[in-house]
């Protein structure tokens, strides 16, 4: 307002200017305005004072408020949450989907996925605390749960990658499902998809963990409403791509056309390493009140002092109507839980560690049977090769972790020649880059480099391919 203008317009303008500042700051109002906003606006309206941020805060409380939503479908949140804490399950599906939409589904169920090992303690959790009934698909009656994997010590994990090929072709070893019923006409289900390999579900690409949602592709999900099937994917068949399709359909979000290169790069960031909690996802970090300090799964083992979900990577390439995901899926004894990854450099430095680690592993095993080590806390400082293989005192004192080689007595061992470990040569031809690849403790250091050269030559061609196809 210019100082020339007369004194009474300025007061009118002033008086205008205060209701509206006033209106924003009401509650109702905003919630108005955020309900039917996208990410986007919500941010930029955020950045525009202090006041209103501090209302959009309060707005983000209330309606990504994880509490209320798991109590609302008869769950204990903080029980529950603290399962996803120890166990390291995730909740995933159209249930990820609505918290972020801020909508309810008409169906109340939830996916929540379940790493190696902890099946049997996650259906246990939801049957003893939770109140759920275990049913058999198709069956109407309830059953007593005796499934799961309870052995989750690196030897059965080498034994796990005895079935497995250098290619991992499933990505789900079992669907459980659990039924509590509410109320005559009121039944929640919750589905138990147990994972066998990456800690990443493939099969989602929004996520609620013990204390953050993460949407992997905010800007093509909830600003364009675009929902990309991806090609030759590990998950489902023609039949079940499509019905999941359908599904979303019915939400709001249908499936897609042709898009250009630069829509593509646009809206799913083709071309670009991708990691869980990047700067293209859309983050909410969860209120954690309440919840417990993540504990070391072992007395030696690394404290893991962030969400592990956080260290896995991925590349999606394509443009037009073919779309398809690359990493490299990285199994080896010595981390708790596999994960993608999707940079050559970081596979090999997780390797050449486990190949040092993985001797001194097995030496404090032949003095001490009950030893065990997880390295996951330590996972991001190896893919940057600041961590070296450290040997034990003999016998294994939980005390000696991080003081490195300077004892004078260590326990001493090297790698096991396995009889069946892969020893052949793997072609050019014979390597499907459809498929994700499996780097496991069977493979020699000679395959390990063959497939990870395969699978880096492949993505870079793949990129340079679809950019000549589809270049506008």
């Amino acid at each position: 307002m210019s100082s020339s203008s007369p004194p009474e317009e300025q007061s009118v303008f002033a008086g205008k200017e205060y209701i509206a500042h006033k209106c924003l700051f009401c509650n109702p109002i905003i919630e108005t305005i955020c309900d039917v906003s996208n990410p986007c606006a919500i941010f930029m309206l955020r950045r525009t004072c202090r006041a209103l941020a501090d209302a959009i805060d309060s707005y983000h409380k209330a309606k990504f408020n994880i509490d209320k939503l798991l109590e609302s479908m008869g769950l204990q949140a903080g029980a529950f949450r603290a399962m996803q804490r120890r166990t390291s399950s995730l909740v995933g599906g159209s249930t990820a989907f609505a918290f972020f939409a801020r909508r309810r589904l008409p169906k109340e169920n939830i996916n929540l996925y379940v790493q190696p090992g902890h099946c049997y303690e996650v259906a246990r959790h939801l049957i003893d605390t939770q109140g759920f009934l275990f049913k058999l698909p198709g069956s109407t009656g309830s059953t007593e749960f005796i499934d799961g994997i309870t052995d989750s010590s690196a030897r059965s994990i080498e034994q796990g990658q005895r079935r497995e090929a250098v290619h991992t072709l499933h990505a789900l070893d079992g669907v459980h499902r659990f039924v509590k019923r509410l109320s005559a006409i009121r039944e929640v289900e919750i589905l138990t998809l147990q994972r066998n390999l990456a800690k990443l579900p493939a099969a989602t690409l929004n996520l609620i963990s013990d204390d953050l949602a993460v949407s992997l592709y905010p800007k093509a999900t909830y600003e364009i409403g675009d929902n990309q099937e991806l090609k030759w994917n590990m998950i489902d068949t023609p039949v079940e791509a499509m019905l999941g399709v359908a599904k979303y359909d019915n939400l709001g979000v249908t499936r897609s056309g042709w898009h250009s290169k630069s829509e593509s790069r646009a809206l799913f960031k083709t071309g670009a390493e991708r990691r869980v909690g990047d700067k293209n996802c859309w983050t909410i970090q969860l209120d954690t009140t309440g919840l417990d300090e993540r504990q070391s799964t072992t007395p030696t083992s690394p404290p893991v002092t962030r969400n592990l979900v956080l260290e896995n990577s991925w590349h999606l390439i394509g443009s037009g109507t073919i779309f398809q995901m690359r990493y490299c899926v990285v199994s080896l004894p010595i981390f708790r839980y596999s994960y993608t990854v999707s940079n050559k450099a970081k596979v090999i430095a997780m390797r050449k560690f486990y190949e040092g680690q993985g001797s001194f592993e097995r030496a404090a095993r032949s003095i001490d049977t009950l030893h065990q080590t997880w390295w996951d806390g330590e996972l991001r400082l190896i893919q940057r090769k600041r961590v070296s293989a450290q040997p034990y005192p003999s016998p294994v004192d939980s005390s000696y972790l991080g003081k490195g080689p300077s004892c004078a007595t260590t326990a001493k061992g090297s790698l096991r020649d396995d009889g069946e470990e892969t020893m052949s040569t793997i072609s050019e031809r014979s390597y499907l880059s459809i498929l994700p690849v499996l780097v496991n403790a069977r493979m020699n250091r000679k395959t390990t480099n063959e497939i990870l050269h395969h699978f880096d030559k492949a993505l870079r061609g793949d990129r340079a391919e679809f950019d000549n196809i589809w270049s506008e």
